[in-house]
């Protein structure tokens, strides 16, 4: 039986993980932003919460098994009655190995990248329009602010990435960063999202990997 229109909300989102890490993330994300997260444990309890509430988002990971033959989330895009449910698919293998997967699919996310990818993801599909520029929006400002940091600070940036006090040597340079970034993005943003400290990470990570010389202004 589905939930009534007392009880039923639009910000239902359904998740079905036999991945318990995958799910803890999922959970995280999610509830802190408001939404209210149901969680499946297989494949069957996944069509009994479908018709129960009737959720307006699916995300399932690409593991889960199939019933019958189907992939679950073929099932669903199947059924006339689920055809309006967007799916979201995590996956941990290329897409291009699963033959006929984009025709069920609504939105793919990488497996190493849901903790940036997630939320977008739901929201273009609860608030289209709106939170996906958002965060959109405050990517950029974190990396346009890291440049900035960088370009001021070029030797004193290579030598804390190539020391590991890359945090120490810019820590001042960094927390100012910081206030401007959290001035201009909404505070339902940056309260529940890493992107000005992925935004640091990234640079460190691809001078590491690069080992080059650093260029007069960096460019994420």
């Amino acid at each position: 039986m589905k939930e009534n229109s007392s009880t039923s909300s639009i910000r239902f989102i359904l998740s079905c993980t036999k991945d318990e890490i995958l799910q803890d993330i999922i959970v995280s994300i999610l509830n802190i932003e408001g939404f209210n997260l149901i969680k499946a444990s297989d494949e069957q309890m996944l069509f009994i919460l479908i018709e129960k509430y009737s959720p307006p988002v699916v995300i399932m990971d690409s593991g889960i098994s199939e019933i019958m033959g189907y992939r679950p989330w073929e099932i669903i895009k199947k059924i006339n009655r689920f055809m309006d449910i967007k799916v979201i698919l995590i996956s941990s293998i290329p897409l291009q190995d699963i033959e006929g997967a984009y025709d069920y699919i609504d939105e793919v996310i990488e497996k190493d990248v849901v903790k940036d990818h997630l939320l977008p993801k739901v929201s273009k599909f609860i608030c289209p329009g709106t939170d996906v520029n958002m965060h959109e929006d405050a990517r950029r400002l974190a990396r346009t602010i890291v440049s900035d940091i960088v370009y001021y600070n070029s030797d004193t940036a290579l030598r804390g990435v190539e020391d590991g006090t890359f945090y120490d040597e810019l820590q001042k340079e960094i927390e100012e960063g910081r206030m401007l970034y959290q001035q201009r993005v909404p505070v339902n943003i940056f309260s529940v999202t890493d992107y000005y400290d992925d935004a640091i990470r990234d640079f460190i990570l691809k001078i590491q990997q690069s080992n080059l010389v650093l260029p007069s202004k960096f460019i994420s």
